[in-house]
Order: C-alpha cells, then structure tokens, then sequence
C-alpha cells in the first residue's frame, strides 16, 4: 500500500519545502519503490520525489471551513460578516484564515474569529414579540449585526407611535395568530356565559382579544374562547 494519495499534503524529509502530491508512481520491478509528483509551494515547476524522501502533514483540527461565514470586529469596532478562503498554520503555529472583505484578502488569527449563524427571520416578517408583562405584534424593519454572540433586529410595533424597537432573536417568534375572527365589532356577546356587551374593538394578540361594553361599566378586554355570540334580537323579548 501507497504512503501517501493524491492530494496529500506533504514535506520533504529535510524539512526545507511543502507541497501537495498532484500524481502517484506504483513501484514496478525496475523501480525500487513508489515516485510522487509533487507540486512545491516554492517552486514553479513540480518535480519526482522518491516516498522515503516525504512526510506526510497531519491537517489540524480547524474551528472553521472554507466558505463558511464568520464575525470578525474591524478597527473602528465595527462587525463584519465575512467568508473564509483559505486557511493555515502559520509558522508561529497560529490557526489563520483569510477572508474576503468586500475586494481585500486579508489573514486574520482565528481567535479574531467568531461564528456567525444566518438570521432566523428577514425583513418584513410578521412577528410577535415577548414585551414587559404583554406580547407584542409587529414587523421586522431591520437585521442588526452589532454584537458577537446573539442576533438583534428592529421591530416595528403594530399600533405604536414610534418604531424600530430594538430586540434580540431569542424574544422574537413568527406570528401565528389566526387570520380569522370569531366576532366583530358591533357583535354582542356574552363573557363567561352571564354579562351580555357589545364589542366595540378588535386586538390581534396571541389569543384574540376584544374590548367589550357594559353599558356604564368600565370597557374590559376579553379573550375570544371566553366569548359566545348573543342573538341581539332576545334583547327585543
């Protein structure tokens, strides 16, 4: 069996030159053992290396891939989302990366290096929002990438006066209210089977809700399963 395969990188025995194995020689009878093709970092043109004359590079185990996306923090405190190219130990036997930043190659140390994960939600998704004591519905307007370690956006709130409320991925989930309404406003109903109210405005929350009138009684917001429609018509009677 081979020492080495196509694609091996390796080093010469004097420990002078690095390369990368592009064709193999099976040992024949005429040939005491196995050649290697090897294209040299320092060289221009590849050249025959007997296998007692190569070593073999243990790869190290690298924290990124090739292509993968990563943080790194620029020199005004910035954070860019950026795409490693190649990767390699340095001489110091520093794990490095290069990585493209808009038309520049640049190496960077992987301790400079953070993961990155694609956003969960875009703009323009409808989302709610776990706000102080209440859930809160609205839109993204914007994907943030200003911090390392957790993912921010602005939430456009529905029905608030501003905008471009600021969160963080794990208080955010997708809108899952139900497009339909049971009721609707000037519908009158019974709360909990007893008191009968007319429903004077519709809230969209994580369950229905409607403000409901009681005459002179303080309007009061009720959950949809807490509701049942009432035949105005019985008031008549």
């Amino acid at each position: 069996m081979n020492k080495f395969k196509v694609g091996d990188r390796v080093i010469s025995k004097n420990k002078l030159e690095k390369g990368k194995i592009v064709q193999v020689f099976e040992k024949q009878d005429w040939m005491p053992e196995t050649v290697y093709t090897v294209e040299w970092i320092t060289r221009t043109v590849a050249a025959n290396w007997p296998e007692h004359n190569l070593e073999k590079i243990e790869e190290p185990n690298f924290k990124f891939k090739i292509s993968d996306k990563v943080k790194v923090v620029d020199a005004d405190g910035k954070i860019n989302v950026v795409t490693i190219v190649n990767r390699f130990i340095s001489d110091s036997r520093i794990e490095m990366y290069d990585v493209r930043i808009i038309n520049l190659v640049i190496s960077i140390p992987v301790e400079h290096l953070f993961e990155y994960k694609e956003p969960k939600f875009k703009v323009g998704d409808k989302v709610r929002v776990n706000g102080y004591e209440r859930l809160y519905y609205g839109k993204i307007s914007a994907v943030l990438n200003r911090k390392i370690h957790f993912q921010e956006y602005l939430v456009d709130i529905d029905g608030a006066q501003s905008n471009g409320f600021c969160y963080v991925e794990q208080e955010i989930k997708p809108d899952d209210r139900s497009p339909e309404f049971k009721f609707k406003v000037g519908d009158y109903v019974t709360v909990n089977g007893e008191s009968v109210g007319k429903i004077i405005s519709i809230h969209p929350t994580y369950e229905n809700q409607y403000k409901v009138e009681f005459g002179s009684k303080l309007n009061r917001f009720y959950k949809e399963r807490d509701l049942k429609f009432f035949d105005r018509e019985l008031l008549l009677l």
